[in-house]
């Protein structure tokens, strides 16, 4: 037998280290070293192997990870930090299966170090990360699916072998379907048919051959143009059987955002039968209310008498008075509510009525025709949008996100769609964060582009408000440099004239006010300018065509005011059919035709002098910007206004006169004048109620602070 030799003679875990094996000891009449197997360990190596597990899993990975793995930024840093760690415990091999590793593990060992890796790296990762990764198995599966999503080596080799496979695509296909002689419905058949197995012959206007069953290419350009022609139910079922092309770029999205239909406008909502469904709403929810109350009061006096004390007497005027406090309100309601039900049984006719008209209409009268045709298109870009986002949602990690989301959510915020940004938001709440080319995020781009639906988003985000008090873009400018500027000409264009365009563009600048630190108002920017020197720098040109625009419709106005109080204050000397010669009153003076021509005459002098007393205010006043906010639209609005009550009143004194002087016992001669009166009334109403409509809702109108339909999000995650 061998020696053993050993710096002590009792061996114990103690002193593990100090054993040194000068050749193998016999076991059962074996060498040791025949007979051990790559998971059979001697005592000693166990031992060995125990302590270097325990002193790995007391490690302190911040020591050496400094780097919060949270996007392809910082995956370089954290992937050497994390190697270098793994090579200081020999550990390299459990994530490289191409690293030879230096010692064979049990595999009890293999599980616990497998875990302990495990537990590294998600330690250094962040929580939005880990949730995609939590769930797999083992540190080397981990350590793949974040390889996947980050190393830009294998991102690379993945692209090349995708626009490999791209390239392999028909050209003169792709080619036609740009320049559309291919019609898409047949294209999407070909699609489907190739798919499916089926061999499609040659034709000159169709794809060739087993095209169409490696090309993601042409069917990513099928399903954009599809978007961009409207064809949204062909979009739709695009998507559903192929969701790939949705995913493979953010053009899709960007389809969507740019062809997205746009809102009625207001004559067009006025008449659209939207309201039924809401009144029903809240007339039930009214009436349950009603019925809580009824039900509540009954139980209230329940309690109250079996709570009556001893003393009769107490407890009966104790419910007597809680009768007669608590009875006449829930009586009121009853009869609150039974009035709502009338009202609804009622108006339930008249709507019906309403809608069967609408029906009517939408199949002989054109506009009414492309009214509803906008809202279908509306419905079914909603579902589109939807399930394009659904797609998106499927491949879990945040870049996907991040890459597919931040164009489409910034043009969407530039185009004023509250409908797309709130799904994007819906889904994923970060985005609000997400920023341009610019390093603008979505509300500084709504501010920038005067969109107020985007805008409106900063009420619903909680304690994210205050960033926006004094956040500050690449040079300086905080939100009023922003709103100091003008914005893009289309968006100017959306008002009637300079003046309306003036006035939103103060209305905007006043909202920021508001919502910034009062330091910011007098903060200067890389340029050293304050935002009330930006504004003024911006908007001189537009003050100067706002006053000249104002004068110009005063000017013009102020004439036909004095043309009609001149004519009506004649009509009232020389009265129609003239005056007796000895009492000088009216000859018609008993006729109900000559009592309308008084009434309209003197309503149309009082309201044309008061018009033209307006315009010239609006002419020798003063134009400050301020002004712009309400005084002198409110002046042009209340000029235009009694401007038309003359117009109207005085072709009713006209009309009347003609009936009274020329209509003598042939009253059927009333229908014709009757109409050709209401000539000029419409034409006036018709060319000036749109600009009067603009300057109502543009000077007591709110759009800022209004919540749109379901905007609630998860402030907590944004």
């Amino acid at each position: 037998m061998k020696k053993l030799t050993a710096s002590t003679s009792y061996l114990t875990h103690t002193y593990p280290f100090s054993i040194q094996m000068e050749e193998s000891i016999p076991y059962f009449g074996q060498r040791f070293e025949q007979i051990q197997s790559p998971y059979v360990r001697h005592p000693l190596e166990q031992t060995q192997e125990e302590h270097k597990y325990l002193y790995a899993s007391i490690t302190n990975v911040s020591n050496f990870v400094s780097v919060k793995l949270s996007s392809a930024r910082n995956y370089h840093l954290w992937q050497t930090q994390m190697l270098c760690l793994l090579e200081t415990y020999n550990l390299h091999g459990i994530v490289d299966v191409t690293t030879t590793r230096s010692r064979a593990l049990s595999p009890e060992m293999e599980k616990q170090y497998n875990s302990l890796v495990k537990g590294w790296i998600f330690a250094s990762i962040s929580e939005e990360l880990l949730g995609t990764v939590v769930n797999l198995d083992s540190a080397k599966a981990v350590w793949d699916k974040l390889k996947s999503f980050y190393d830009p080596v294998l991102i690379s080799s993945q692209q090349a072998q995708t626009n490999k496979e791209a390239e392999t695509d028909t050209e003169s296909e792709t080619r036609g379907l740009d320049k559309g002689e291919i019609p898409l419905d047949r294209a999407y058949e070909y699609l489907l048919k190739v798919n499916k197995g089926d061999r499609i012959p040659k034709r000159r206007s169709a794809p060739s051959e087993g095209s169409f069953s490696r090309s993601g290419k042409f069917g990513l350009i099928l399903l954009v143009n599809a978007i961009y022609a409207k064809k949204f139910g062909l979009a739709s079922d695009l998507v559903k059987k192929f969701p790939e092309f949705a995913v493979k770029d953010d053009n899709v999205l960007m389809a969507i955002v740019k062809n997205f239909p746009s809102r009625l406008d207001y004559g067009e909502a006025l008449i659209y039968p939207l309201l039924m469904g809401d009144i029903c709403e809240r007339i039930v929810k009214r009436g349950r209310d009603s019925f809580e109350i009824l039900v509540n009061y009954y139980q209230n006096i329940m309690d109250v008498i079996q709570d009556i004390p001893d003393d009769v007497i107490f407890g009966t005027i104790q419910l007597l008075l809680y009768i007669t406090l608590m009875g006449p309100l829930a009586m009121l309601s009853w009869i609150y509510f039974m009035l709502r039900v009338v009202m609804l049984m009622l108006y339930f006719p008249f709507f019906m009525f309403y809608l069967l008209f609408w029906k009517v209409a939408t199949r002989v009268v054109p506009p009414i025709k492309h009214i509803e045709k906008k809202m279908k298109e509306r419905k079914k870009a909603k579902e589109v949008l939807a399930l394009i986002c659904d797609e998106i949602d499927k491949l879990g990690h945040p870049d996907a996100r991040r890459r597919l989301y931040t164009g489409p959510i910034h043009e969407a915020a530039r185009q004023n769609l509250y409908e797309v940004v709130h799904e994007i938001l819906t889904r994923s709440p970060t985005a609000m964060q997400f920023k341009d080319e610019s390093g603008y995020d979505i509300i500084q781009l709504a501010v920038i582009y005067r969109s107020e639906r985007i805008y409106n988003f900063i009420y619903s985000i909680g304690e994210r408000e205050g960033i926006y008090r004094t956040i500050e873009d690449s040079f300086r400018n905080n939100m009023l440099h922003l709103v100091g500027n003008l914005p893009p000409s289309q968006k100017l264009r959306r008002r009637s004239g300079p003046a309306l365009q003036l006035q939103r563009e103060l209305q905007w600048r006043q909202e920021v006010e508001r919502l910034v630190a009062p330091i910011c108002i007098t903060q200067k920017n890389a340029f050293m300018e304050t935002p009330d020197m930006v504004f003024r720098r911006e908007h001189d040109n537009l003050v100067k065509e706002g006053e000249k625009w104002l004068k110009a419709v005063a000017e013009s106005c102020s004439i036909t005011a004095a043309l009609i109080t001149t004519i009506v204050f004649a009509a009232a000397i020389t009265v129609p059919g003239g005056s007796n010669q000895e009492t000088g009153i009216p000859v018609f003076t008993k006729e109900i035709a000559f009592t309308i021509f008084a009434i309209s005459d003197a309503i149309s002098l009082f309201a044309s002098s008061t018009s033209l007393l307006l315009f010239l205010s609006i002419l020798t006043g003063s134009f400050d910007e301020q002004d712009f906010v309400v005084k002198l639209p409110r002046r042009l609005l209340i000029g235009l206004c009694t401007l038309m009550l003359s117009t109207t009143t005085m072709m009713v004194a006209f009309a009347a006169t003609l009936f009274l002087v020329f209509c003598h016992k042939r009253p059927w001669m009333l229908a014709p004048i009757c109409v050709l009166s209401s000539v000029p009334i419409a034409s006036f109403g018709i060319l000036q109620m749109p600009l009067i409509i603009d300057f109502y809702r543009s000077t007591y109108g709110h759009i800022f602070g209004i919540p749109e339909n379901n905007n609630k999000l998860k402030t907590n995650d944004i």
